[in-house]
């Protein structure tokens, strides 16, 4: 019979865990009701994105005193930067062979914010669509893709293409088309964002592919 102590808990873990699955659950609803705050406003795309992505910040009280020199030694949106840690249960190194799909969408921007850079990135979408197919995508974004977030997608795999074979990276663009109001991430794409999903179509197209299908989901 096993003892206490060998099933002991780490409870300062546990804690940090659920602090960050609570902070992406807020910032997740608080962004979700800009959205809508800011169709209302009829501004532009770069406006409605500094609403969003403001989304968690409360204006300052007339006697609040801010030191900048002195206690600003981070990003002001800590929110929207990297977090330190991401839900352990949920995720893991996109390197690992012990990879595990998220299971929530709060789950997955944790992790993504953690990647530096556009290769590990692309790494991980593959990853999950290798280990997980359609599912593990379908799973994650089934109410829709966290605002900004197809657009950064875009911007990764056209710079990491050549990680992809023709069959997954088809998969992916197929499946992203079948989230949650994708019509409205798509509409939300910058200029520069549409580029570049221009430029992973045509690299299918070199290896290959029939891209009529895809044009048409993402009225190209």
């Amino acid at each position: 019979m096993a003892s206490l102590k060998d099933d002991s808990i780490n409870f300062d873990k546990l804690e940090n865990e659920v602090d960050e699955a609570m902070k992406a659950e807020n910032l997740y609803w608080l962004q979700n009701d800009a959205k809508f705050r800011a169709v209302k406003q009829k501004g532009t795309y770069e406006e409605f994105k500094e609403i969003v992505a403001a989304a968690h910040l409360k204006p300052l009280a007339k006697n609040d005193k801010i030191q900048l020199e002195e206690k600003i030694v981070s990003p002001w949106n800590s929110l929207g930067s990297n977090s330190k840690s991401a839900v352990g249960t949920e995720t893991k190194d996109s390197h690992s062979s012990d990879f595990t799909s998220p299971v929530s969408s709060q789950a997955f921007v944790l992790f993504w914010r953690k990647q530096k850079s556009h290769k590990d990135k692309a790494s991980y979408l593959h990853k999950l669509l290798e280990t997980g197919g359609p599912g593990a995508i379908l799973t994650v974004f089934k109410n829709e893709i966290p605002f900004g977030l197809l657009g950064e997608f875009l911007i990764s795999v056209s710079l990491e293409k050549e990680q992809f074979d023709s069959k997954i990276l088809e998969m992916l663009l197929t499946t992203l088309a079948q989230t949650g109001r994708f019509n409205l991430s798509l509409s939300f794409l910058s200029s520069s964002e549409k580029d570049c999903l221009k430029e992973i179509v045509t690299y299918l197209e070199k290896l290959s592919v029939d891209s009529t299908a895809l044009k048409e989901l993402y009225d190209m």
